[in-house]
């Protein structure tokens, strides 16, 4: 009836403040002792306008998805000042700080990083450090370093030297 779908899942029907059977019925059957003949708009003297808007669109064969959209904001509107109402009462308590007490956090947070900023910037690897080679799962082996030959030539030897001792496992 009224052309809706029979299957509303998965239609544009599908979703709050949508036209129904239920809501435009009873501009075809109005109850007087519920106010439904004060107000040719109206099927009752409690009904929210977003309601009537939508249905009343719907019936006239008007875009009734623009009063929809309307009727979204103004939930979305209503549920916002309950949110500030609640947040004035103290409902979230410590949940939500003020902005008072965000400030010194948020000047300690960037003193921090600008800190780290700078230590980053001048970050050097040790010579001990550069030898550092993967040995295993969790553990790393310096290379020995490297001497030149007693001779004083070009040749380079290896010093039988091991520092995975003072090396803690990761």
């Amino acid at each position: 009836m009224f052309g809706l779908p029979a299957q509303l899942r998965g239609t544009l029907y599908d979703e709050p403040f949508t036209p129904t059977f239920r809501a435009m019925f009873p501009y075809f059957a109005r109850r007087r002792d519920s106010g439904g003949l004060l107000n040719p708009e109206r099927h009752s003297g409690k009904q929210q306008i977003g309601d009537w808007e939508i249905n009343l669109s719907y019936l006239l064969g008007l875009d009734w998805q623009i009063p929809l959209e309307f009727q979204k904001v103004r939930a979305r509107e209503r549920s916002l000042e309950e949110l500030r109402k609640a947040a004035k009462a103290g409902a979230f308590g410590e949940i939500l700080a003020t902005v008072a007490d965000l400030r010194p956090q948020v000047t300690l947070a960037e003193t921090k990083a600008q800190r780290l900023r700078g230590q980053l910037a001048n970050f050097q690897v040790l010579v001990v450090a550069r030898g550092l080679k993967p040995n295993g799962k969790n553990a790393c082996a310096i290379s020995p370093p490297l001497r030149r030959n007693s001779s004083g030539g070009n040749n380079i030897a290896l010093a039988p030297l091991s520092f995975s001792k003072y090396l803690r496992a990761g």
